[in-house]
């Protein structure tokens, strides 16, 4: 069961400059909490994003166009089917951005984990593709209201494409 994994605003921005722009501690527990044990697909940026360090207890695989990259405690591929045949033992991977690979991993998912957070950034310059509602269907949402640790509201919802 292949799931997209990310946080957007109310404009569906990912980020900016290759970066988050937000910091919500809750979402990135959630995050880890659900990655862990399984394998993690992102494209080259996003790994150039995490300091180019493996995500630690996880199978990191970087889909990249450049020939002969490599990186310590990742495995390199070419392709979204390349990823995904490369994970197929995996009964829960997760792609993890950035852009261009949310949008070609999207026909392949049946699950979305979307942290939707109540506000709009501006200034993004990277975005989740839209949620077509007539493919999804809601069938969990967690609110979190905002405190000290987190200065917007955001609720974690579970999409499952429907049958």
């Amino acid at each position: 069961m292949l799931t997209l994994i990310a946080a957007i605003d109310e404009q569906n921005t990912l980020g900016a400059d290759n970066d988050l722009i937000w910091n919500l501690p809750d979402d990135m527990k959630h995050f880890v909490r659900s990655t862990k044990g399984h394998a993690v697909i992102m494209g080259r940026k996003t790994f150039d994003s995490i300091n180019a360090k493996p995500l630690p207890k996880r199978h990191n695989v970087v889909i990249t166009r450049k020939e002969g990259y490599s990186a310590e405690g990742i495995s390199v591929v070419h392709s979204m089917e390349e990823a995904i045949e490369l994970v197929k033992e995996d009964d829960q991977p997760f792609i993890v951005g950035g852009a261009q690979i949310y949008k070609l991993a999207m026909p392949y998912a049946s699950r979305l984990e979307i942290t939707h957070i109540h506000h709009t950034f501006g200034g993004g310059d990277a975005y989740f593709p839209e949620i077509d509602r007539n493919e999804w269907e809601v069938v969990n949402e967690e609110y979190h209201a905002k405190d000290e640790r987190h200065a917007q509201d955001f609720t974690i919802t579970r999409y499952e494409r429907k049958k």
